[in-house]
């Protein structure tokens, strides 16, 4: 067994995995699914990356009852008989998700809800996609997804979280200590909140900060990218490891 959470933190670990060469499909998850290298058309590898999550967790018991599988209508039909199947606007942190590009029944893709946005939208984390091809991009990604382009939401039976009672700690700077997740536009929550505080100790949000404000907007994106850009962080407005580190020195 395993928690959702246990599950996300692994599945993130992997975002910027991509295939080589480019277009090959040969990447770490099918050479697990497959016992050995492939490439070519015929490995589309969403849901291996999806099953291989599982399995390096030692939880493939709660993802298609433990077996394989790398068809996506197959996810489908295993969630409908075994009873996994939320409703889409009830998704959280360690959903599997569904997609049907096409909405004419058949899925296209799958991944893993990481959170909900407050506009509704989810964050997701995804094996074989990118901005430019949404089911066959060839890297792992972190996505946020609308609700038309949502199939299904599946909920595997996951251990309990565990509940924390004690106070919560603050940081020097007056800021409440949150798990740090990968943190980019679109997103929402009390380390988005941190985020803004953070940036704007730092100089790179000039702006107001209202207790209530926890969205990841545009002038945050702004400033996010002005502070990679001057201390060689990786412009690409994704508060990850390397920016976080700096933001909390």
């Amino acid at each position: 067994m395993a928690k959702a959470s246990e599950i996300i933190k692994l599945a993130k670990s992997y975002v910027g995995t991509k295939e080589s060469p480019a277009y090959s499909n040969n990447v770490i998850f099918n050479t697990h699914y497959y016992g050995h290298p492939v490439s070519g058309g015929a490995y589309a590898w969403c849901a291996t990356f999806v099953w291989d999550i599982f399995r390096m967790a030692g939880a493939s018991n709660l993802f298609y009852d433990g077996k394989k599988t790398a068809w996506c209508d197959a996810i489908r039909d295993w969630a409908k008989n075994r009873g996994l199947v939320m409703n889409k606007n009830s998704g959280k942190e360690g959903d599997i998700v569904l997609f049907d590009w096409n909405l004419n029944g058949s899925a296209d893709h799958v991944g893993f809800i990481v959170s909900k946005n407050a506009d509704g939208t989810y964050q997701t984390v995804e094996g074989n996609t990118s901005y430019t091809n949404n089911s066959n991009g060839g890297e792992v990604q972190i996505r946020t997804r609308t609700l038309p382009t949502i199939m299904m939401v599946i909920r595997p039976k996951y251990e309990p979280e565990e509940v924390k009672t004690s106070p919560t700690p603050t940081t020097s700077k007056g800021v409440v200590n949150v798990e740090l997740r990968m943190l980019s536009k679109g997103m929402s929550g009390n380390d988005v909140h941190a985020a803004m505080l953070l940036l704007k100790d730092k100089g790179y949000y000039p702006y107001d900060i209202p207790a209530t404000d926890k969205i990841f907007g545009a002038k945050m994106d702004a400033g996010v990218r002005k502070m990679q850009k001057e201390h060689n962080l990786g412009v690409d407005g994704i508060i990850g490891k390397a920016s976080w580190t700096f933001l909390l020195k």
